[in-house]
C-alpha cells in the first residue's frame, strides 16, 4: 500500500513538473552572449536553436586602448574658448538670455499658461558637460542671491511645456522650419518669474555670475558663467556678457574705469589646474580611475569648468566590423557608464546580483580613435581606441540560446554553430574558478589571422551547509530546536543535458529537526501532553527555469518527504508543493543597507508544501502542512548567515486507536552555513 502510494505521487509529481517546465519561456542569463545584432545569425537547419552569439576578445588582440585621459586646449584661442573632446566652448557655453512675455509673444510663442508680466530666464549648456545641478546667482562679491536646485524632472517639465507650445504653433499656422529653428525652445531650460516663485532680483547694470553645481556622493561638476549684467537695449531688457579688459575684472554698477586696449593674444585670467597645480593651458593629462581627478579650467571672459571624481573603467567586451564593404564600421560593446557623444544602446547587466555593472552597445566608426564616458556628477574622460585589425561579424559563432552562461560544473560540453556551416560542432568549455566568472575561448579564421572568440561563464556552489537555531511556540508553551541543513544542485542528471528536464533543474536538501525540551501539544481526545519531537525531511526540487541557486530568480515544484518522531508516534508523511527563490527585492535591501553590516548579497526563498499521505498505512493525516520563508546574506560568497520564520502544522492520526495529535508552531530561524 505504501509503495503504491509513493509511486503515485512521484507519477503526479513528475506530470505537473513536465507540464509546467514546458510551459515556460526559456530564461538567459546575460552575459557574453548579449549580443551585437548586425548580422544574422547562421542560416541553416538549426537557426531557430542557434541563435546566441559569442563575443570577440579584442583587447590586445588587435585593439588597445589607453586611458582615461583629459585632453584639453586654452593655447590655439588665446584663452577665448576651450576645446575639450569635440566640444569647442566659448566663452557663452553656458547662456543666460532674458526676454518678456511680450517678447515671446512679438515671436509667435503663446504660452497661455503664463501671465503676460512674466519675465523668462533662459538657461543652455552642454548636458554631456553637466546634466544638471543646483543652479546659484552671485553678485560681484560673491554673494549668493538666488538658488534653484534643477534636476531631471525640471527639465522634463520644460520639454513637456516646449512640446506644448509647438502644438500650439502649428495650430496658428506657423511653418514646420520656423517652429523648429525658435532658438529659445532648444533652450536647457526656462525659468519663468511669477509671484508665487520671483527668482532673483536682477538689478539694471550690476553684475552676475550664474554657476549650475551637480554633487553625486563624493563627486562634484560645476560649470560658471562669465559675469552678466542686465543692459537696456532701446525698449528691451537683455543679458550681455561684461568684457574682460587684459587682466582686470569687470567693472560693477555705474563706476568707469579707464578704458583698456584689449590685447587679443593675451590669454589675460585664463588657466587650468589638475589636483590644485597649474598646467599648461593646452595638454593631455592623465587621469585616474582609483582617485579622484580634481581639474579646473576657467577661459580669459571668467567662465569656468570644474569637477572633482574618479574616472571610470572602460572594459571592452566586444568589436567587430559590421560592414564587410567598409572597415570602418562597427559594433562596440563595452561597461560602465553609458558613453557621450556616441548614440548607446542599454543592455542586460552582466551579473544579475550586480547593479552597478552596466553594459552598453554602441554602432562606432572605427576612424573616431575613441570614446567618452562621463564622471558620476558630470564632466567626461577620453580613452583612445587603437585598432590594427578587427574580426568580421560573419566570423561569429553562434551557441544555442538554451545555453546559460552560469554553471555548476568545472567542464560544460557546448555546441555552437557558424555562418556558412550546417551542422553544429562540440565545444568544451573550463570552469575552473568557483564563485567567479570563467572565460572560455574558441578561434575562429579568417584568411590573415585567428581571433578569439569567447563565452564568459560563471560557476556557482552547488552545495550548501548549515546549522540552525530555532525557537518555537505553540499557544502558551515555547522550545528551542536544533536543525542542520543540507542541500545540493544538479547542473545536470549524468551529464544528459535536455533542457527541460535536465539542465540545472533538478535539487535536493535533507534537513534534520530536533526539539531540546517538550513542548506541549494537544491530543485527538481534546486533552494535552508534553511531546518531544524529532523529524527527518528530505525534498527533492524541480526549477521552472533553469539557472543557478543564489543567482537566478525561480519558482519550482517541491515533493517532500518528513519521517516524523513525534512521542511515541513514528509516522512517515509525503507532500508536494512549491517554492520561489531570488535575490532580496530592491525595496527591502536598500532598507536592511542602512544598517552596514547587512550591506551585502542577500538571497530569499520561500517554501510551500502540504504533506497528504502517510507512507505507513497505520496513519492518515489531516491539515499538514509547512510555510517556511527563509534568508541568507552572503558576507563571502562562500559563508553567510541565515534567518527565517514559518508556520508548521502536525496532524495525523492512527487509524486502529484513533489516536493522535494536532500542534500549531510558529517559529524563527537563525543559522551560519558554508557553501561548497
Amino acid at each position: 500500500m505504501s509503495h503504491f502510494t509513493f509511486t503515485k505521487h512521484l507519477i503526479v509529481f513528475s506530470l505537473l513538473v513536465t507540464k509546467l517546465a514546458f510551459a515556460q519561456t526559456p530564461a538567459t542569463t546575460p552575459a557574453a552572449a548579449i549580443a551585437p545584432s548586425p548580422s544574422p545569425s547562421p542560416a541553416s537547419q538549426s537557426e531557430t536553436i542557434y541563435k546566441k552569439p559569442l563575443w570577440f576578445d579584442v583587447v590586445n588582440n588587435g585593439v588597445k586602448v589607453s586611458g582615461p585621459s583629459i585632453v584639453y586646449d586654452l593655447q590655439s584661442s588665446y584663452g577665448k574658448s576651450l576645446q575639450w573632446g569635440p566640444l569647442l566652448l566659448k566663452e557663452d557655453f553656458f547662456s543666460i538670455n532674458l526676454t518678456s512675455r511680450q517678447k515671446l509673444d512679438a515671436e509667435g510663442s503663446k504660452m497661455a499658461f503664463y501671465n503676460q508680466e512674466d519675465m523668462v530666464l533662459f538657461f543652455d549648456w552642454p548636458r554631456e558637460i553637466i546634466p544638471f545641478g543646483l543652479l546659484e546667482v552671485t553678485d560681484s562679491k560673491g554673494n549668493t542671491i538666488w538658488s534653484k536646485n534643477l534636476q531631471q524632472a525640471e527639465l522634463d517639465g520644460w520639454h513637456e511645456k516646449i512640446l506644448q507650445v509647438k502644438d500650439q504653433l502649428r495650430k496658428q499656422g506657423k511653418k514646420e522650419e520656423d517652429i523648429e529653428n525658435n532658438s529659445l525652445l532648444k533652450k536647457t531650460y526656462a525659468f519663468f518669474r511669477s509671484k508665487s516663485e520671483p527668482g532673483p532680483d536682477l538689478k539694471i547694470d550690476e553684475n552676475y555670475k550664474f554657476c549650475l553645481k551637480n554633487t553625486e556622493g563624493e563627486s562634484t561638476a560645476r560649470i560658471c558663467t562669465p559675469f552678466y549684467a542686465m543692459k537696456t537695449v532701446g525698449t528691451q531688457i537683455e543679458m550681455q556678457i561684461q568684457q574682460v579688459a587684459d587682466n582686470e575684472e569687470p567693472t560693477q554698477g555705474k563706476k568707469k574705469s579707464k578704458k583698456k586696449k584689449i590685447n587679443e593674444k593675451d590669454p589675460g585670467i585664463a588657466q587650468v589646474k589638475f589636483q590644485d597645480a597649474t598646467q599648461p593651458l593646452a595638454g593631455k593629462i592623465t587621469a585616474d580611475n582609483e582617485k579622484p581627478n580634481k581639474f579646473f579650467a576657467q577661459l580669459k571672459s571668467g567662465a569656468s569648468i570644474e569637477f572633482t571624481t574618479v574616472a571610470p573603467v572602460l572594459k571592452i567586451y566586444d568589436m567587430a566590423l559590421t560592414d564587410d564593404k567598409n572597415p570602418d564600421l562597427s559594433q562596440l560593446v563595452a561597461e560602465n557608464p553609458a558613453p557621450v557623444f556616441l548614440k548607446s544602446e542599454v543592455l542586460s547587466n552582466k551579473d544579475p546580483l550586480d547593479p552597478t555593472n552596466k553594459l552598453w552597445k554602441a554602432e562606432y566608426k572605427v576612424s573616431q580613435n575613441k570614446v567618452f564616458l562621463p564622471g558620476k556628477a558630470g564632466a567626461f574622460f577620453q580613452y583612445d581606441i587603437a585598432v590594427e585589425y578587427l574580426p568580421q561579424n560573419k566570423l561569429r559563432p553562434y551557441v544555442s540560446e538554451k545555453n546559460l552562461s552560469a554553471t555548476y560544473s568545472q567542464n560544460d560540453s557546448l555546441k555552437y554553430l557558424q555562418d556558412g556551416k550546417t551542422e553544429p560542432e562540440k565545444w568544451e568549455t573550463v570552469n575552473p574558478e568557483k564563485a567567479k566568472w570563467n572565460r572560455s575561448y574558441l578561434m575562429v579564421k579568417d584568411d590573415k589571422r585567428e581571433h578569439k572568440a569567447y563565452l564568459d561563464i560563471y560557476r556557482g556552489y552547488a552545495g550548501e551547509a548549515s546549522l540552525r537555531l530555532t525557537g518555537l511556540t505553540s499557544g502558551s508553551s515555547t522550545a528551542v530546536m536544533t536543525e542542520f541543513h543540507v542541500g545540493y544542485w544538479f547542473n545536470s542528471i549524468a551529464g544528459w543535458d535536455q533542457y527541460y528536464l535536465s539542465r540545472q533543474r533538478w535539487g535536493v536538501s535533507a534537513k534534520y529537526m530536533n526539539l531540546l525540551s517538550d513542548i506541549e501539544a494537544d491530543k485527538e481526545d481534546g486533552t494535552s501532553q508534553k511531546v518531544k519531537i524529532n523529524s527527518t525531511i528530505v525534498d527533492l526540487k524541480y526549477r521552472f527555469s533553469p539557472g543557478l541557486w543564489e543567482r537566478d530568480e525561480s519558482w519550482g515544484a517541491v515533493l517532500s518527504y518528513e519521517n516524523l518522531n513525534y512521542s511515541d508516534y513514528k509516522v512517515p508523511k509525503l507532500g508536494y508543493g512549491i517554492f520561489w527563490a531570488r535575490s532580496m527585492p530592491k525595496f527591502f535591501d536598500d532598507i536592511f543597507n542602512l544598517v552596514p553590516i547587512f550591506r551585502y548579497p542577500k538571497w530569499v526563498d520561500l517554501d510551500i508544501v502540504k504533506y497528504s499521505t502517510a507512507m505507513d498505512s497505520k496513519y492518515t493525516l489531516g491539515d499538514d502542512y509547512s510555510i517556511n520563508f527563509h534568508g541568507k546574506i552572503l558576507w563571502t560568497p562562500r559563508f553567510y548567515g541565515e534567518a527565517g520564520f514559518g508556520a508548521k502544522k502536525y496532524y495525523f492520526l492512527q487509524k486502529e486507536t484513533e489516536q493522535g495529535a494536532t500542534l500549531n508552531t510558529f517559529y524563527g530561524t537563525l543559522g551560519l552555513g558554508i557553501n561548497f
